[in-house]
Parts: C-alpha cells; sequence; structure tokens
C-alpha cells in the first residue's frame, strides 16, 4: 500500500514532500526477495504489489527507482516461463490465472516506457 500512496502523491504534484520520501524509503528497504511467495512483501498479491511499485518508483524517481528497477527485472525475467507468461498469484488472485499475473509483470517492466497514459510524467 506504500507504493499506492507514493503514486496518489506522485499524481497529485506532490511527489517530492516528507510522505512521499519515508514511503519510497520503505520500498527500497523491503526488496521483493522471492518471487511469488506469500510471505514476501506484496504477500499474495506479489504482482500487483510489483505492478505498484515499478510505477510509484518510477514516478519517485531518483536513487529510488534506479535502485528498484533492476533489482525487479532481475527477478522478473529469471521467473518468467518459457511461453512468455508468469505464475499465477498464489492468493486471492489466483483465481484470475497466469493472464492477470503476466500482463501486471509486463506493466511493471515497461514503466520507463509510460505506456498507461495516467502514469505519464
Amino acid at each position: 500500500m506504500a507504493a499506492t500512496g507514493i503514486l496518489s502523491l506522485s499524481l497529485g504534484g506532490l511527489q517530492g514532500t516528507e510522505m512521499a520520501r519515508a514511503a519510497s524509503d520503505w520500498v527500497i528497504a523491503n526488496p521483493f526477495c522471492k518471487y511469488n511467495d506469500p510471505d514476501e512483501v506484496g504477500g499474495p498479491c506479489y504482482h500487483y504489489s510489483v505492478f505498484y511499485c515499478s510505477q510509484a518508483m518510477f514516478q519517485y524517481g531518483g536513487r529510488h527507482w534506479a535502485q528498484y528497477y533492476p533489482r525487479i527485472v532481475r527477478m522478473l525475467v529469471a521467473n518468467q516461463h518459457q511461453d512468455g507468461s508468469w505464475a499465477p498469484e498464489i492468493g486471492g488472485h489466483a483465481r484470475y490465472g497466469n493472464v492477470y499475473s503476466s500482463a501486471l509483470a509486463v506493466l511493471a517492466l515497461t514503466a520507463p516506457y509510460q505506456l498507461l497514459p495516467i502514469f505519464q510524467r
């Protein structure tokens, strides 16, 4: 939820606030270390969390983005299946299958390309 807060502040023109910095520091201090693990940061909503963190860290920028993005790229690429998909969520969103998780993974990886108009700087 820290990432959704950062993103909301950023889209509202408040990315330079102490609250945004503190939340961005928290995201960097709590990296995604294990892929799609329900005990990991993001819990049973791993791909959803990775997506929002990518968007938030991109919008926040600077060293936070430089630290976050390479780690998540390595994590996602290492766990991508041969057919290009990613495993379904382990928790409640598992019912949406790998279409949901794959869409979120792609959107997380493409944050610097600003494909979603709402997230454009």
